[in-house]
Formats: C-alpha cells, sequence, structure tokens
C-alpha cells in the first residue's frame, strides 16, 4: 500500500500475501485495518494500492477489477512481462478500470 498527505504518495508499506495460491495476491481486511492505523500514526492517509504481475501486462486482471474494494485509491500494477518493466496506474470501480497518469518524483 501507499500512503500521503493531500493523494500524493509518500510511504511505501508491505503486506504480506495471505494467498496460498503463487499466482494470486491477497491482503486480509485485517492487515490493511493494521497498516491504515499505523499510516494514521504518521498522519498520512492510504493513497494507492500496488502489486506486481510478473507473467503479464501491467492492466488489471478481471480478477484485480472484481476483487478491488478500495476504489477511491489510484491501483498500481508493476509487471515484469517479458523482462520488460512497465508500471500502471488506474481508478477501478468494480466492473472497469481507467488509466490514471502517475507522477514518479524524487524528493
Amino acid at each position: 500500500m501507499l500512503s500521503g498527505i493531500k493523494g500524493k504518495g509518500l510511504t511505501l508499506w508491505k503486506l504480506k500475501n495471505e494467498s496460498r495460491r503463487l499466482n494470486r495476491f491477497y491482503m486480509s481486511r485485517k492487515s490493511i485495518k493494521q497498516a491504515v492505523e499505523e499510516m494514521e500514526e504518521h498522519a498520512e492517509q492510504p493513497t494507492g494500492m500496488f502489486h506486481s504481475h510478473p507473467n503479464t501486462p501491467a492492466t488489471p486482471s478481471f480478477q484485480d477489477i472484481k476483487n478491488n474494494p478500495y476504489t477511491k485509491l489510484a491501483y498500481i500494477i508493476v509487471s515484469f512481462y517479458k523482462g520488460k518493466v512497465e508500471v500502471g496506474c488506474f481508478k477501478t470501480n468494480g466492473k472497469t478500470a481507467v488509466p490514471l497518469e502517475l507522477v514518479i518524483f524524487d524528493g
């Protein structure tokens, strides 16, 4: 997860994959709640969710879109498909994904 201030992702939070399947990623609501509580302790709010697609492009899959309950957050995917690094950023609503501009800054 990402957290920050005013929609900017400033801090990266690594949550454990709780799925038993190697090709799926799952974070329980309990794990997310704990992470959000830590974010709030740092005066930050959740700004995005992210995960990787090792073998597919950086586009949300049907499962990504269907299972993302955090539709107000940016949904970022890092892909390593065919040895090329690609990053995609989207908003999802349970049925579709709309691309967003992702701006990365150093500082």
